[in-house]
């Protein structure tokens, strides 16, 4: 088996029926995952994605790691597309205050309705505040924070997602 993981999609399926979407991650060191596992447990759900259940996998009696079983965020939810927005707000602030585009620099910077993306982005930057201190009272580091980790699940609630770099505090 390879260090590192491999994810994949999938959905639950209980006596014939679906029941919802479910994230598979297969994690090569079941060190790793134990502590991943371990730490997903102790945030809690409202914080990072629901454990739903772990197994060993094996294949042509090879063993391959450890397959975590977590709910599934929703799909292209992370905060990677609303960070890039606000660069490019900010860049095209920069450059009419200081005139480069062609402005005389006394555009507000809320103009073009940016004001209400800038609340947006006020409100999203609480909610990941709130999450870190929340792993970081429970005793964790997470050591892989990036806008690619926090993704929206079903409901709207933004989670912070991939604790196989978690250590403690």
């Amino acid at each position: 088996a390879r260090d590192g993981c491999t994810r994949a999609a999938a959905v639950e399926v209980q006596g014939g029926r679906f029941v919802r979407d479910v994230f598979l991650k297969v994690v090569a060191d079941a060190n790793v995952a134990a502590r991943e596992a371990d730490a997903l447990q102790k945030v809690g759900k409202n914080v990072a994605p629901e454990l739903i259940t772990t197994f060993d996998l094996e294949i042509d009696g090879e063993e391959m790691g450890i397959v975590l079983v977590l709910e599934a965020a929703l799909p292209h939810s992370s905060l990677v597309p609303l960070c890039r927005r606000n660069e490019r707000c900010e860049s095209h602030e920069h450059s009419s205050t200081v005139g480069e585009s062609g402005g005389n620099g006394s555009e507000p910077s809320g103009s073009g309705g940016s004001g209400s993306s800038s609340l947006h982005l006020l409100a999203e930057a609480q909610r990941v505040l709130q999450i870190v201190a929340r792993v970081h009272a429970c005793g964790l580091v997470h050591n892989d924070i990036k806008p690619d980790h926090f993704m929206r699940f079903p409901g709207g609630g933004l989670r912070l997602v991939d604790f196989g770099s978690v250590q403690p505090d």
